[in-house]
């Protein structure tokens, strides 16, 4: 078995509409890469967290359809047991680890309190707090990215396509300096063209979509 092993499970889950197994199997796969990554860092919640901070473009990017973001506070309201500040905003960090990838991980089951949509709205929403399904793939990119994956391969072709693009993951293990590089000329371009600041908070997603 390999952290590549679980990438390509993760896939076949996710094709086989079983999207808490693959979201469970790449939680797996983020703690290995984070324990390759950050050998000097003692606890697995200090080196899972460090992970997604470093790799929060990657996430978001691939993950949230609008977005792209180095960090997000957000306002929860519907998740009691995450930290907030004074204004009642959370890391999306903790609520990655602590009520997501701890309740896959060590009791099998999706938090109560999250409630994984169809649509790009992350937030609030009645007595939930929504996150969008393509979570998922913005946390394997963020995994099969990542250098010290260089060495890691799919026994088979995989293909994704991803913000209008196919991907090819054999050909990404290990690119995550190709992936800065562009982004940051991304960053360059946008801020010469900018009138405004974006704002990223939950409104930044959309509004949700009633049936």
């Amino acid at each position: 078995m390999s952290i590549a092993t679980f990438v390509a499970s993760a896939i076949d889950n996710l094709n086989s509409q079983r999207p808490d197994v693959g979201l469970a199997l790449v939680c797996s796969a983020v703690d290995a890469t984070a324990s390759r990554k950050y050998p000097e860092i003692q606890t697995n919640n200090g080196r899972y967290k460090r992970f997604l901070k470093d790799n929060m473009r990657v996430i978001t990017t691939y993950g949230f359809p609008g977005l792209v973001a180095s960090e997000i506070r957000i306002k929860c309201d519907s998740i009691p047991d995450v930290k907030k500040d004074s204004a009642g905003h959370a890391d999306f960090c903790d609520i990655l680890y602590h009520i997501i990838r701890c309740s896959l991980v060590h009791q099998c089951v999706i938090d109560e309190t999250i409630a994984f949509v169809h649509y790009s709205h992350m937030g609030d929403e009645g007595n939930k707090f929504h996150i969008p399904n393509t979570l998922v793939f913005g946390l394997l990119m963020a995994v099969v990215l990542t250098d010290c994956n260089a060495n890691q391969r799919l026994d088979r072709d995989y293909r994704l396509r991803l913000n209008n693009e196919v991907l090819d993951l054999n050909d990404l293990w290990g690119t995550y300096a190709e992936f800065a590089d562009k982004d940051s000329h991304k960053r360059k371009s946008s801020a010469q063209h900018a009138q405004q600041p974006r704002d990223i908070g939950p409104q930044a997603f959309g509004e949700p979509r009633h049936a």
